[in-house]
């Protein structure tokens, strides 16, 4: 659904940029201001398995390009175009990364990280993980400090000690 109707994301994207101290670019400000822009989290998911597939071992490198190319390029990642130039600047083969975006396993993939996610307990924004075998903790969901993360990696320290 359009932007418009989640009303929280200026007074949120104000509380992230007070807390972190990120910034948002005009472009992306301009993306959402009118508020007709749609977030589609099924197409940024097999955007993401798209460059994934093409070059698995890069996949933390292609998150942070995703983020970069919606927050500070001001671009959809429902558009099969945003991975062209992501895969462009990244020197793949942008033709197969863009039909790995429309094809059937990256719909699959994008249902099996849904999945994982959910699996892992993950239901906000960002989460982060320790995953050590098949144990996984949530260390943070939404905001957290370094030094709460660094607690909490201490009391699992502590937890396996014992």
């Amino acid at each position: 659904m359009p932007i418009r109707q989640f009303g929280y994301v200026k007074g949120a994207n104000a509380k992230i940029s007070e807390l972190t101290g990120a910034e948002f670019s005009a472009q992306y400000e301009h993306l959402i201001a009118d508020g007709s822009f749609v977030m589609d989290s099924e197409a940024a998911a097999r955007g993401m398995a798209a460059l994934r597939q093409t070059a698995p071992e890069r996949a933390a490198e292609w998150a942070a390009a995703l983020q970069h190319a919606f927050y500070v390029d001001g671009r959809s990642l429902s558009e099969p175009e945003t991975y062209r130039r992501v895969a462009e600047e990244a020197g793949l083969d942008a033709d197969a990364v863009v039909a790995a975006f429309h094809a059937p396993a990256a719909q699959a993939a994008a249902e099996d990280d849904f999945r994982r996610t959910a699996e892992l307990g993950v239901d906000a924004f960002p989460t982060l993980l320790a995953v050590d075998g098949d144990r996984t903790v949530v260390l943070a969901s939404g905001h957290a400090t370094t030094g709460e993360v660094d607690r909490r990696l201490s009391a699992l320290d502590a937890r396996d000690v014992s």
